[in-house]
């Protein structure tokens, strides 16, 4: 009896972790793009150099098309070098991208 009820408490405090977890696309944001996307980042003050500063971190901005966050990140653009599949799979780039475009 005992074991069922540490098994219902193990289940319901998963699932309420879970609930508060960051949803997926944004997870994979910042372990795969956050190094050099959010604040203080390579990324993103090298794009202050080039576009309006309140555009700079792409967390910050709501007009980024998924195409074109999948283009930049396989083929590269200025100092962005490309990202292989190798590295993030395309699943895992259609999330990071459908995250930024807020879609």
């Amino acid at each position: 009896m005992k074991i069922k009820h540490l098994a219902v408490l193990l289940f319901l405090s998963c699932a309420s972790f879970s609930a508060f977890a960051q949803p997926e696309g944004e997870q994979l944001f910042v372990e795969k793009c956050g190094m050099c996307h959010r604040d203080l980042g390579m990324g993103t003050m090298l794009l202050m150099n080039r576009i309006p500063r309140e555009q700079a971190k792409l967390e910050d901005r709501n007009e980024l098309p998924a195409a074109l966050v999948k283009a930049v990140v396989r083929n590269g653009l200025g100092n962005m070098f490309s990202i292989s599949r190798a590295e993030v799979s395309d699943e895992q780039l259609d999330q990071i991208a459908r995250y930024l475009s807020g879609e």
